[in-house]
């Protein structure tokens, strides 16, 4: 789906494989899409360990679990961007897009993970 909208895609099958990932493309990567539930390490986990490592690394949760889950793994909160799955498209693209408007907005560099962990996007040239 976001590869039809031109973005660029890096995938992960895991929370740690994430953090790898994204370490390793951090200067390409726009924005992450965690799931919330992620083997090995879940999706705060993840965030935690690339918020220490970059403050401005920009984040969407997604989740198809409860909220009384979503309380126990700090999940929901004015400063987080959250989606329910299952997910609507159109909404999951306008999420991104405005996500990545803010970002620039504010001059900070994006970042982006997803599903079994990390996607990394890259918005097509206008």
């Amino acid at each position: 789906f976001l590869q039809n909208l031109g973005y660029s895609v890096l995938l992960a099958v895991d929370g740690d494989e994430a953090i790898r990932r994204y370490m390793a493309n951090r200067e390409h990567i726009r924005l992450v899409v965690l799931d919330v539930m992620l083997p090995k390490k879940d999706g705060r986990e993840v965030y935690d360990t690339l918020k220490a490592q970059d403050k401005d690394v920009s984040v969407l949760f997604i989740s198809g679990s409860t909220n009384d889950v979503l309380a126990e793994k700090r999940i929901l909160g004015p400063d987080i961007n959250f989606l329910a799955k299952p997910l609507d498209m159109k909404v999951f693209r306008k999420k991104i897009q405005e996500i990545l408007r803010s970002d620039t907005a504010q001059g900070h560099k994006f970042h982006l993970s997803r599903q079994a962990a990390q996607l990394s996007f890259n918005p097509p040239s206008p």
